[in-house]
């Protein structure tokens, strides 16, 4: 499978998947490639931040475009990617978005509405996954979501932190049309044998191999090893993402 950024490549092999853990694994094969390329923007960041003072320029971070046009169609599967930043970190701006969206003619900035008093401002810093990742979350998969007055679709964000000297800055992140990621995860998942499904921290389906589970659905409780689930396993990549093996449905509790 060619490379997809985001949902980048298959897990290693043909072979089934059996247990809760392989399965996380081969998951992790698909991610990493998309969080890798958020952490080297990150860390980019980071870089003019400090450069700065900590306190950026509009103009400081004007390299920082063109490394997200480079980015952005490596992702082929990305709709978005960009840099948001925290409270005071972008010199005369309480918000700051620096966000590059996939048009069919390239990459374009786009613009959003920070104002308070206006009743369609783009509220970010109550996002969960702006929020998550200022808690302390290293890696963040956030939705699926309709993104109305962004995106304007309904996708996963996947972000990272951008630390200065301990200090949490903002993030770096993508935008993943739901369909297209969920297509990914499940091409890993048809090796599993059993029915299985693919969790957020907010218990949102991310991806089932069965109709048992319907993609964007909360389920009442994380997955535990009980009458329904037979093994459940956490991404140990810090993602929070559970996933989870199934007896068959017939055999399930009621």
């Amino acid at each position: 499978m060619t490379d997809k950024g985001i949902g980048s490549a298959v897990g290693p092999g043909d072979g089934r998947i059996a247990t809760a853990d392989q399965l996380m694994a081969a998951l992790w094969v698909v991610m990493a490639p998309g969080y890798a390329a958020l952490e080297r923007v990150a860390e980019r960041t980071a870089v003019l931040i400090a450069e700065a003072g900590g306190e950026a320029s509009e103009a400081s971070l004007a390299s920082l475009e063109s490394l997200l046009a480079q980015e952005l169609p490596q992702a082929r599967i990305a709709c978005g990617m960009g840099f948001v930043a925290a409270p005071g970190v972008v010199e005369g701006h309480e918000r700051y978005l620096l966000w590059l969206q996939q048009r069919a003619h390239g990459p374009m900035r786009l613009r959003l509405n920070f104002d308070p008093e206006d009743p369609d401002v783009y509220d970010y810093l109550d996002m969960g996954w702006f929020t998550q990742a200022e808690e302390g979350r290293p890696r963040v998969v956030f939705g699926p979501y309709v993104d109305y007055l962004g995106s304007d679709q309904y996708v996963f964000t996947l972000t990272v932190p951008v630390m200065v000297a301990g200090r949490f800055c903002g993030v770096v992140g993508y935008d993943v049309p739901a369909d297209s990621q969920e297509e990914v995860l499940v091409e890993v998942m048809t090796r599993c044998p059993v029915d299985a499904v693919v969790v957020s921290p907010e218990r949102r389906v991310l991806a089932a191999n069965t109709g048992r589970w319907v993609v964007g659905s909360r389920l009442n409780s994380m997955p535990e090893a009980d009458g329904t689930f037979v093994d459940v396993a956490v991404d140990p990549h810090g993602t929070g993402v559970h996933g989870a093996l199934a007896r068959p449905e017939a055999d399930a509790p009621a």
